[in-house]
């Protein structure tokens, strides 16, 4: 269930990214609340407010250009993907950033791996 509310959210995050705006609104839910604070402490956005069932998201912009171009959804709900810390230090070396959903909640890639933790893969942000 959680993929298409993380779909939905990115969908919504890169059509106001391609139409220049400076900040968007999207369903309200924890799972999201903890990729947008990701989002934010990894420097894709530049900030966010939660309301009522909503969350604003402030975008930005390098060089008039959206911080981040591409989003792929690794787990889906017909196929779940986990990684282990061997394969967790395999895709760490690619340049972009993996959200993991781990026992300690949803981490960056090298957060998971400075906690020796593996889990299931979220996505992957370029």
């Amino acid at each position: 269930m959680f993929n298409s509310i993380v779909a939905d959210s990115f969908s919504r995050i890169k059509n106001a990214q391609s139409s220049r705006n400076l900040e968007t609104s999207i369903h309200f839910s924890k799972f999201m609340l903890e990729i947008i604070v990701i989002l934010r402490n990894e420097g894709f956005i530049r900030g966010f407010s939660v309301g009522n069932k909503r969350i604003k998201v402030f975008l930005k912009y390098s060089k008039e250009q959206p911080t981040f171009t591409n989003v792929h959804l690794i787990s889906k709900p017909s196929r779940r993907v986990y990684y282990n810390l061997s394969n967790l230090i395999k895709k760490n070396t690619q340049t972009g950033t993996f959200i993991i959903s781990t026992s300690q909640g949803l981490l960056t890639s090298t957060d998971a791996l400075h906690k020796n933790l593996g889990g299931e893969a979220v996505c992957y942000i370029i």
